[in-house]
């Protein structure tokens, strides 16, 4: 497989909004200075930033990506947890701009969540 990057990727989002942080900071460190040298005003360039994103991550309960990965591309990516609750793996979903809903809410970030939520009840995971 891949090793998506953190900041651009609804998978590395995912990840590193439900990963233990030491897992993820010196990664996400490395990509928030690449973003600074870079000018780039798609995605954080601060920890600050980054924290911020991630947070709403957490609060949605699943990542979103707009063309920063990939121009014209919208992704999505729920996580699933096992009984003890740690993320095992994560489900993704990716499709063009022009005929993809975008929205928070919409019926594909919606039934997203759903299917990982039920993996995880399945492994066990009871929401706290």
């Amino acid at each position: 497989g891949d090793v998506m990057p953190l900041l651009t990727s609804a998978t590395g989002r995912c990840f590193a909004a439900f990963l233990p942080a030491t897992r993820v900071n010196p990664r996400l460190k490395l990509e928030l200075s690449s973003a600074q040298k870079m000018g780039r005003t798609d995605v954080p360039t601060t920890l600050q930033g980054a924290r911020a994103m991630l947070d709403e991550v957490r609060a949605q309960g699943l990542s979103r990506v707009v063309d920063t990965l990939l121009p014209g591309v919208i992704g999505f990516c729920a996580p699933v947890f096992d009984a003890d609750g740690h993320l095992v793996v994560a489900l993704v979903t990716l499709g063009p701009a022009s005929s993809m809903d975008a929205r928070w809410e919409g019926p594909v970030a919606t039934q997203l969540k759903e299917a990982a939520q039920q993996l995880s009840d399945e492994l066990g995971y009871r929401t706290p």
